[in-house]
């Protein structure tokens, strides 16, 4: 006769619960990482949002404007002389980063790597008429930077329409760099 039955029983159960414990434990870790990371990079792009648009209106009498509401998770752009209005909002549980106006919206989507976020673009409404852009790592090698998405999102208030270079640029005049602490 083989083994005790019970044996076999015991060892399935512990095998299943072994692997249910560690994939409970990987999923507390992205969710740790998202939270934590997401909200880190949330205030880097705030930051680099206020210091673009402080150099943007320096001079000009008019220019771009940035408020905040009550809550820690939007913030919004006007353009002074246009009137354009944009709401940009992050999602603390996802990790997602999204800007909505008048004239185009899109959304900054995290993933986990490593204990850190790299962020995918896509654009859903364009706002230069352009057609959708929706860019990933397969067919990007290099995820998009604090700086890289604050110049979308600034070009998406400012411009007026279609432009020569819809890209953002790595080499700006201003500095996003990572927070500490």
């Amino acid at each position: 006769m083989h083994g005790d039955p019970g044996n076999n029983f015991l060892e399935e159960m512990r095998a299943v619960l072994k692997k249910q414990l560690a994939e409970f434990e990987t999923k507390q870790l992205k969710a740790k990482v998202l939270s934590d990371e997401g909200r880190k990079k949330w205030l880097e792009l705030i930051n680099c949002l206020e210091k673009w648009v402080h150099k943007i209106n320096d001079g000009l009498p008019e220019g771009v404007s940035l408020s905040y509401p009550l809550n820690n998770n939007e913030l919004t752009l006007r353009h002074e002389l246009s009137g354009h209005e944009m709401k940009v909002t992050f999602d603390p549980a996802s990790g997602s980063i999204s800007y909505d106006s008048n004239r185009g919206k899109g959304k900054f989507h995290p993933s986990v790597q490593g204990n850190g976020l790299a962020y995918e673009w896509d654009e859903t409404t364009p706002c230069d008429g352009a057609k959708v852009r929706s860019i990933s790592f397969d067919e990007r090698p290099v995820p998009y930077s604090i700086s890289q998405m604050s110049e979308i999102i600034l070009r998406c208030i400012v411009l007026d329409g279609p432009s020569q270079d819809h890209s953002p640029h790595p080499s700006g005049s201003v500095l996003c760099v990572p927070l500490t602490g």
